[in-house]
């Protein structure tokens, strides 16, 4: 692996499905409604996008009976280092080592996540503070959050990849598209 590795940026191609009321908010005002661990979201609190999927951003949006359904395109380019990608073999171990440390009753993905996040803020982790989690899932396997990303990759399934932006200072809006 290259020395500079982790300080190379790499670039992201995401879709956010909407309604278009809310979509021309956030182009309007440049301000995202982040997800939060209290709705449970699977990969922690953040801006949920889908990589390079249009279609399942819309069936996001679909999923939420918004009427006026829409999907906004967005880039985001971020260092490697600040990426929790739960398909790399060091950040799944972390996931699964976390997963122990948090309470019963909170053992679903957002808590998880969170708290590794919250332990890369306060220093007592190696890796750069966190501003994107790639996670991955399929709509068939995936409908709860005990099955993650290393259950998933082992099996033949088609495998969705779904980016959580935390920082959204990287988000750079392109433009809006109808479902």
């Amino acid at each position: 692996m290259e020395e500079n590795y982790y300080e190379q940026e790499i670039s992201f191609k995401l879709w956010h499905g909407t309604s278009k009321e809310n979509a021309d908010k956030i182009v309007k005002n440049n301000k995202w409604i982040e997800t939060i661990e209290k709705e449970k979201p699977f990969f922690g609190d953040g801006v949920y996008f889908m990589k390079d999927n249009k279609n399942l951003a819309c069936l996001w949006s679909k999923q939420k009976n918004f009427d006026s359904r829409c999907a906004i395109l967005c880039f985001v380019n971020v260092k490697r280092k600040f990426v929790f990608d739960l398909a790399v073999d060091l950040c799944y171990k972390l996931y699964r080592y976390f997963e122990l440390k948090v309470s019963k009753s909170e053992k679903f993905s957002s808590a998880i996540i969170n708290a590794i996040y919250e332990s890369t803020e306060r220093g007592e982790l190696s890796f750069e503070q966190i501003k994107v989690v790639i996670g991955y899932y399929s709509l068939g396997i995936l409908n709860d959050s005990d099955k993650l990303a290393g259950e998933c990759l082992n099996k033949a399934v088609k495998v969705e990849i779904q980016v959580v932006v935390r920082d959204q200072n990287l988000i750079k809006i392109d433009h809006i598209e109808n479902c």
